[in-house]
Order: structure tokens, then sequence, then C-alpha cells
């Protein structure tokens, strides 16, 4: 209508600390602040509250993220990163700000939807805790099937308190799980903080997720569920 307003663009705001992989104070401005949006695009953003999200979020492009001490953002339906996609996450001094992110029925806690590899996944501080939905990793691939998705692809952890759980087949930080051979590798890389991961049936805590073949054997290596190493 003629008379409606504009959306209210978001919130930003400067001099936003952060600690890179290396462990060094930073400071980045034009920060956008988390709010009720769920697409993020190639931009720096913060946690500075405690925000709760119900459905799933979406990465496009270079995202990076900031978890404001003390601060907890909840993604009740988890964080989509796709293929080509990157998610960069921070923290501060304390350690304190919070993402729990939880996936929706075939996807990642963060990471591939259903039938979708994971993209660029870097966790450089706060504490991340992550649950996969059915057959999803916790860190990782979507589930999969024959020739579809699942990979875990390029997941990073240099700090931070790491959680991280597979739905049913899923791995806790690696591939989703899944019907028959998987479309990739994956690689997982841990240079520092304290991780967590627990897989789901036949999925490793860190690595592979399980499959089923139609020989109606339960597997779990680099030819079913989606692969990490």
């Amino acid at each position: 209508a003629e008379n409606e307003l504009p959306a209210p663009l978001a919130d930003m705001v400067d001099g936003v600390e952060y600690w890179d992989e290396n462990g060094n104070k930073n400071t980045q401005n034009n920060v956008t602040v988390v709010d009720n949006s769920t697409t993020w695009t190639e931009d720096w953003y913060v946690v500075n509250g405690n925000v709760q999200l119900p459905d799933r979020i979406t990465v496009s492009g270079d995202v990076h993220l900031i978890l404001m001490d003390g601060k907890t953002l909840t993604a009740n339906s988890g964080i989509n990163v796709g293929e080509n996609q990157s998610l960069t996450i921070y923290g501060q001094s304390g350690g304190t700000g919070t993402l729990i992110a939880t996936g929706i029925s075939g996807a990642a806690g963060i990471g591939g939807n259903e039938k979708e590899n994971t993209g660029s996944i870097v966790i450089n501080g706060g504490t991340v805790t992550a649950t996969g939905g059915s057959s999803g990793a916790g860190i990782g691939g979507g589930e999969g099937d024959i020739g579809n998705g699942g990979a875990g692809n390029n997941i990073q952890i240099n700090g931070g308190m790491v959680h991280a759980t597979g739905g049913y087949l899923g791995a806790g930080i690696g591939g989703g799980g899944g019907v028959g051979k998987k479309s990739g590798d994956g690689t997982v890389t841990i240079s520092g903080g304290t991780v967590t991961a627990v897989g789901g049936s036949c999925a490793a805590g860190i690595g592979g997720g399980g499959g089923y073949q139609y020989s109606n054997q339960w597997v779990s290596d680099s030819t079913t569920g989606g692969t990490g190493s």
C-alpha cells in the first residue's frame, strides 16, 4: 500500500572486539546486529543480546559472526552453510558468547541441508553447541542419498568450546548419513579449543556418517555415509 513504511534497516555498531584464529584481539566496525533476520549475506554480524530464531538461518557468501560475552543466539532450526558458502565464528575474551544450533530433519545443526555438502565452517572462539537433525551432522554435511550431498568439506576449529552431536547416522563433526555412496570427502582440522563430538548410529564422532547399504548391512566407512578426514 502507498502509505506503508519501509522495513527498518538492521542496527549497525562499531568497535566490536573479537579474537581471531591466532588468539589476537581485533576490532571490527560496521557490524550488523543479529535480529530476527534469517538471511545472512556477505558481512560481519554480532550477537549482542539474547536472540532466538525459530526458522533456519541461511548463510550466503563469506559471513563472519561475533559472539559477544554473556549473550546467546539460539538457532532453533540450525544454520545452513551450503557448498561454496562460508561461516567464521569468533568469541571474545571470556569465551562466554554462546551459539546453540539445532538442525531440522535431514539437515546439519551448522552446515548442509538435506542432500547438500557443507561449505567452509571455521570456529575461532565462543561456546558453540550444534545438534544435527535426522541423519545430519552436528557440524558438517546434511543427510544424503546415492551421489547426493552429505560431505563434511572444510571444517576448522581453532578455539572455543565446541559441543557437536550428530543426528541419527550423522557424525558429530563431519559427514551426514544416508543411503549409498556420497559425493565427496571432507576435511576436519582441529588446532585448538575444547571439542566434544558424538556421532549418531554407526557414525563417527569426528569423520564419516553412517550409511545403510542395500544388502541390509549397517556400515560406517568411506563408501557410505558422508565422509570426513
